[in-house]
């Protein structure tokens, strides 16, 4: 249902009508009906209906609108149908739609899904397609996507290009993603392309020319994101020679193996690349990662975000020598995720040694990067920190906006940090949006904290022991802000990863009493708010009076008594 309807939905509730004819009309004559009304009057449009003709937020709207909300809308008015035409062609996800409105298109004889044009498009028919060319931002084919895969014919194709009224028939493009024949793509691309992904599939000698036509056609890419089921030993001198000519990248998607020396190499060269994102295959070890971003030619100086999933458990030895490597490396990094597998099977449990832990010893050396705004450490074994080193860990980061401390370990539930822990964070990092510790809450003999968090909207204790929850949810309301949500998430698998019945039973649950922080936190962190409140008035009235006895002292020329500020006020 488009925004309109919903809007004019009063108008077709039973008795809201003006006229009784409005009773044999669809809602659609309906509201065009209103709409013409409003237009005859003296004043339009009318001051009722003057918020729906304020684009952007006609925009923001139609952007949340299926398509064919989008195309109900586009019929509705001029000041409506430049916009929700605009919403409608931004993303274009089925080319043979797109094409249809150029001209008519059929199954071609024989098959079940081969389109083609019926004729020729026509110098009339490119220019009404113009109007709504110019709208389409972002490009999609993908033959095999659709839920209906639908292929369009090379003939089709080739009409387009001997017909066109100009090479960038798409001015406005923006991304362009290809998933089929390489050679089809080609007349989609122009200098104003800056995002582009393709799927390698096809060998031969057309590949290095399409190379060179990407770096011809589109010189101003900024992302690339490439897949492929070719062995990269067999075009890895025109992959290197393309990377090296695109030299606006600004971040590189590759798949497992394509990642070379000469290609780090190439990369090296690009002053303005930022991000490279790359498939370890099952063979590789983190090893491999640690001397990847050690290579000389690795452009790990302009690096600002690396993600390391592990498809091995990581030992604390090999953890410290990566962040060294990353430290010396990479000190433009503002984000590092560090992640151990979590589907563990029993005899993974059982091979693993509960003595083993990392420590503060473990990620010191990242400490020296003081930029970083988000660090996500996650593996089986319990990150011990003390108090002390948790000190040394906020005041290392102050700008750190998300911070997750594995707060689930597997092998071992014990920790040394109690709930002190997150007063360093409280006083030294105060954009701090979402923090994962484990914790001790069963100590609850702790002197309460003097600060508190500013902007802090979730804290994860994962699997942190606590017995008492009264005594708990009195302490974390002095440093919690209204509105943070305290969870205790356990293990929680990623997105397609599920657990095993073993490892579910394995891994203690987390303590329920957590849960009851959600119905016992919120109202004593609104009663501390109105209480530091109330303190905050009654120093300022304490300042007053302050001043009002030094004032009283000195008109009496010191000779009154210093009986209290209580007299002076009953005095005046």
């Amino acid at each position: 249902m488009s925004f309109f309807n919903l809007y004019y939905r009063p108008l077709l509730q039973p008795g809201s009508y003006p006229t009784s004819s409005y009773l044999t009309q669809t809602p659609s004559e309906i509201l065009f009906l209103h709409i013409f009304s409003d237009m005859e009057t003296e004043e339009y449009p009318p001051k009722a209906h003057s918020v729906l003709c304020i684009p952007e937020l006609l925009r923001l709207t139609f952007q949340l609108s299926d398509p064919a909300s989008n195309a109900v809308n586009a019929r509705v008015c001029k000041r409506w149908s430049e916009i929700a035409l605009d919403c409608l062609w931004a993303d274009v996800d089925d080319l043979l739609r797109l094409l249809k409105l150029l001209a008519p298109m059929t199954v071609v004889k024989g098959t079940r899904n081969v389109f083609d044009f019926q004729r020729s498009p026509q110098v009339h028919d490119w220019r009404r397609f113009q109007k709504y060319a110019k709208r389409v931002r972002r490009l999609t084919y993908d033959v095999k996507g659709l839920p209906s895969p639908r292929v369009i014919r090379f003939s089709a194709f080739d009409t387009l290009a001997r017909t066109r009224l100009r090479l960038d028939f798409l001015p406005n493009l923006q991304s362009l993603t290809w998933i089929g024949p390489l050679n089809y793509s080609i007349i989609f691309m122009h200098d104003r392309i800056s995002h582009f992904a393709i799927s390698l599939s096809g060998e031969g000698p057309s590949l290095p020319l399409y190379f060179l036509d990407v770096v011809s056609r589109m010189p101003n890419l900024i992302t690339l994101d490439i897949r492929s089921s070719i062995p990269m030993s067999k075009i890895q001198s025109e992959m290197t020679a393309m990377l090296g000519a695109l030299t606006h990248l600004i971040s590189v998607t590759f798949p497992p193996y394509y990642l070379t020396g000469d290609v780090v190499e190439a990369l090296s060269l690009h002053p303005r690349l930022a991000e490279i994102e790359f498939d370890f295959a099952a063979i590789l070890g983190f090893g491999d990662a640690t001397r990847l971003i050690g290579l000389p030619h690795f452009p790990a100086a302009n690096l600002t975000k690396l993600f390391l999933d592990s498809t091995s458990i990581l030992a604390p030895d090999d953890i410290r020598s990566l962040l060294s490597v990353v430290m010396d490396n990479c000190q433009s990094l503002t984000g590092l995720s560090i992640l151990s597998p979590r589907n563990l099977s029993p005899d993974d449990l059982a091979s693993l040694d509960e003595g083993v832990c990392t420590t503060f010893h473990t990620i010191q050396p990242l400490l020296k990067l003081h930029g970083l705004t988000s660090f996500e450490f996650v593996q089986p074994f319990p990150l011990l920190l003390q108090q002390r080193d948790l000190e040394v860990i906020a005041c290392s980061w102050p700008c750190m906006e998300i911070l997750r401390l594995n707060s689930h370990p597997v092998t071992s539930h014990q920790t040394t940090s109690t709930l002190e822990g997150l007063i360093p964070f409280a006083e030294h990092c105060p954009n701090l949006t979402e923090l994962d510790l484990f914790l001790d809450a069963t100590r609850t003999d702790l002197p309460d904290p003097t600060v508190h968090f500013k902007a802090l909207k979730f804290l994860d204790v994962g699997l942190s022991k606590i017995k008492d929850v009264d005594a708990v949810a009195l302490y974390l309301c002095q440093i919690l802000p209204e509105g943070c949500i305290v969870m205790s998430s356990g293990v929680v698998p990623r997105p397609g990863e599920g657990l095993s019945e073993e490892l579910l039973a394995a891994i203690p649950k987390p303590c329920a009493m957590w849960g009851d922080m959600h119905f016992v936190l919120p109202p004593l962190i609104q009663l501390r708010i109105r209480e530091r409140e109330r303190s905050r008035l009654m120093e300022q009235e304490l300042a007053v009076l302050r001043k009002m006895l030094d004032k009283k002292i000195t008109e009496t020329g010191g000779e009154a008594s210093s009986r209290g500020v209580t007299d002076i006020t009953m005095s005046e």
